[in-house]
């Protein structure tokens, strides 16, 4: 009867070491995946933070673009409002025909700058092609 005993623990420690070894087993390929993956979000947290300090750099660059830009339509507004005061001034004098003609052409270049700055969208480049 003792015997009998013994052989069933025996037989319950070998099913529970069983056991115990296929967990340990399983929990180590675990820990091995989630060392991979661990490894792999580390990989793309540096990916995405050097993507991210680029697009903050291009950010960047183009709001300075965009300041020059603003910059340069304020200037082009301020030289078209000059030379329609000059061109209104030269209106006054009477003029020859040769002079009123060089006033035009003169004149010609400042509002088209204005029209492709300030109204791009009537712009067509095939005019001037």
């Amino acid at each position: 009867m003792l015997q009998q005993e013994l052989d069933v623990a025996r037989e319950q420690f070998k099913h529970l070491q069983k056991h115990h070894d296929e967990f340990e087993m399983k929990s180590k390929t675990d820990l091995k995946v989630l060392i991979k993956e661990v490894k792999s979000l580390r990989n793309s947290e540096l990916e995405l933070k050097q993507q991210l300090s680029e697009l903050m750099k291009e950010k960047l660059d183009l709001e300075v673009w965009s300041f020059l830009v603003l910059g340069c339509q304020l200037a082009l507004m301020i030289f078209f409002f000059l030379y329609i005061y000059i061109h209104l001034d030269l209106e006054s004098i009477k003029l020859t025909c040769k002079q009123t003609h060089a006033i035009n052409l003169f004149w010609l270049v400042p509002s088209k700058i204005f029209t492709v700055f300030f109204f791009p969208h009537k712009f067509e480049i095939s005019s001037y092609l």
